[in-house]
């Protein structure tokens, strides 16, 4: 083989081991996926809830599940002045994930009166009714709230992103994606919102005395251009506004509503009336956030996005 012909060759080989290696991290990407969404969560949710949880608690102690967000989590509660044991948090966060995903499956394989009994959720606080703005977080594990909600008469529209192939992490996080909204519609009892149009859903379905569920700790992209308008852990942030200016004028009442699982499996929901919308506030619902970290720091899902949320000085 000649000099010119070898140079030729040489750049579609790199370029052929690039794809090669390229290919190689996306089905080890997938295989992940596939462990930590589909296989582990369905291997806990198929013991009993005890057990499950038990398995679940060693699982996130001995293996490096959901990293690398569990891994730049740690930093990011410590940066925030988090104080105490990085092993321990990092436990306990993928303790939370493994048992959100785990939700998942108990919702979808045992009966509604299992997810209550485990649930142990008080009734709707006094005053509460419909219209209804549900305000909530990525914080310990809502899923099973939506059912709740619907014993207690209120049938909430979730709010979410609109599901786009294209844009997936990949192909079983699109999965099962699918399989998570599917699950929230038939808990609910009512169709979701999807981005793209929802401002206007959201007001006509609270308009028509109708409940809405939505997540307010979205991160906007580039708030470092802007002022920010809540604090959280000492820090100022921007959080979204649109789910608060959807609602105006509509006469819904505010709810701030979360639950959280415990080492040993029990429950924690915390229900706050938050007063009517017309007075809600992005920094007075931050702040009852704030106050759930505070309670449960590892329980936050979007540590690993905190500089996206923070406004600098």
């Amino acid at each position: 083989m000649d000099a010119t012909h070898d140079a030729r060759v040489r750049p579609h080989g790199r370029a052929g081991r690039a794809r090669g290696g390229a290919a190689v991290t996306r089905l080890r990407d997938e295989a992940r996926a596939a462990v930590e969404l589909w296989l582990l969560p369905a291997l806990v949710a198929s013991l009993p809830y005890r057990a499950g949880i038990a398995l679940a608690r060693r699982l996130a102690r001995a293996l490096p599940l959901y990293e690398p967000a569990a891994r730049a989590s740690v930093a990011q509660w410590r940066a925030a002045g988090g104080g105490g044991d990085e092993r321990a948090f990092a436990a306990a966060f993928r303790f939370a994930q493994l048992v959100d995903h785990a939700d998942l499956f108990w919702a979808l394989t045992r009966s509604r009166r299992f997810l209550l009994r485990r649930l142990r959720a008080p009734a709707l606080p006094s005053g509460v009714r419909a219209p209804l703005l549900v305000v909530s977080f990525h914080y310990g594990q809502g899923l099973w709230l939506m059912h709740w909600l619907a014993t207690q008469g209120v049938a909430a529209r979730f709010v979410s992103i609109r599901l786009v192939r294209s844009e997936a992490q990949g192909a079983v996080h699109y999965a099962y994606a699918r399989l998570r909204i599917r699950a929230v519609e038939r808990l609910a009892g009512i169709a979701p919102i999807f981005t793209g149009g929802a401002r206007r859903e959201i007001a006509a379905t609270l308009q028509a005395a109708g409940a809405v569920y939505g997540l307010l700790d979205v991160p906007i992209p580039e708030a470092a251009g802007h002022a920010p308008n809540a604090t959280l852990r000492g820090q100022p942030v921007l959080l979204p506004a649109g789910l608060l200016e959807s609602a105006r004028g509509t006469g819904a009442g505010v709810l701030v509503l979360t639950a959280r699982t415990c080492p040993d499996g029990s429950r924690v929901v915390q229900a706050d009336p938050a007063g009517a919308i017309e007075q809600a506030d992005v920094g007075a619902l931050a702040a009852l956030l704030d106050r759930r970290i505070a309670e449960a720091p590892a329980a936050w899902h979007f540590w690993h996005l905190w500089p996206r949320f923070a406004v600098p000085r």
